[in-house]
């Protein structure tokens, strides 16, 4: 039986790091959609689909 597990990640700095780290444990895992805040509000940027 194969599990899916689909993880919500908050960051604070080096968050391109940390989220590669991440995918890199997990075999077959990947980042689908990563949404950026800045001053100005949310931007979605579509990455690893």
């Amino acid at each position: 039986m194969k599990t899916t597990v689909i993880p919500f990640l908050m960051f604070e700095g080096n968050a391109r790091q940390a989220m590669e780290l991440y995918v890199s444990l997990f075999p077959d895992a990947r980042v689908e959609e990563v949404e950026l805040y800045g001053a100005e509000g949310p931007e979605v940027a579509s990455i690893g689909v």
